[in-house]
């Protein structure tokens, strides 16, 4: 990801509405709910998990014995969210491999059926959590949304339908990633700023800012003393590199 694309990612956040789209986790997502009561705000997977992705969040025993997102290996009705495979196990791993504190669930058929048109429409064919089974049932059926949007119903033993995840975050977290990557912005600026003005004037301006950096007045406890030697050889090799460069454009006048 680019730098303007974090930058734009952050101020879609910063300016998110709902059912606005934002960018999250290198991950595009629906703002289905802002609770400024409690600080948390709800977001939709924008495209759905599909076999392929969800693959990465279970073990090949569950690939094996049936559908790639069936709900459980219990598959008598009627289908019971509470001891799914998904709920406690899919989404645990996928809360993991986004690297945050959230909680993840699937929608039920009553929130699927309040959210607008177009945001239920997706990529491809979704499960609720919602069953839709009883005990006469040979299958425990459950609740999906299909590719147009509508909402209809599947039994979960061989049906491969996605997942589209929807987590609740707190607004804090956005907060604190908004700040870590406002350092991560402005370190990358600056780096851009030092190549655009060594190829500019061929490396002076930098020359004495740069030797100006000794160990004593650069680096503080935040580091351990080795990290703090490899910074300031790398330091001294650019000084180097930069006079190199410097020295050759003005032999070349």
């Amino acid at each position: 990801m680019t730098l303007e694309q974090k930058l734009n990612g952050k101020k879609e956040r910063k300016n998110m509405e709902k059912y606005s789209i934002i960018n999250f986790k290198n991950l595009d997502w629906y703002v289905i709910d802002i609770d400024e009561i409690n600080g948390t705000t709800r977001l939709l997977l924008k495209d759905v998990l599909n076999e392929e992705r969800i693959k990465k969040y279970v073990d090949d025993e569950w690939y094996r014995n049936g559908s790639c997102v069936r709900y459980t290996y219990d598959v008598r009705p009627p289908f019971n969210w509470d001891n799914s495979y998904i709920k406690n196990v899919v989404l645990p791993n996928f809360i993991k491999d986004l690297g945050i504190e959230c909680k993840a669930t699937l929608l039920t058929k009553e929130e699927v059926e309040s959210l607008p048109d177009d945001i239920r429409k997706c990529n491809d064919w979704w499960w609720t959590r919602t069953n839709a089974s009883d005990e006469t049932d040979k299958y425990a059926y459950a609740f999906y949304v299909d590719i147009d949007g509508f909402v209809n119903n599947y039994n979960v033993y061989n049906a491969v339908n996605g997942l589209r995840p929807a987590v609740s975050i707190s607004s804090e977290l956005f907060k604190n990633e908004d700040k870590k990557q406002d350092e991560t912005d402005t370190l990358e600026k600056e780096n851009e700023t030092m190549v655009c003005s060594s190829k500019k004037n061929g490396g002076k301006n930098l020359f004495a800012d740069l030797e100006e950096l000794t160990y004593e007045n650069t680096f503080k406890d935040n580091s351990t003393m080795e990290v703090q030697k490899i910074i300031v050889n790398k330091i001294n090799e650019l000084i180097r590199e930069l006079k190199r460069g410097g020295n050759e454009k003005e032999n070349n006048r």
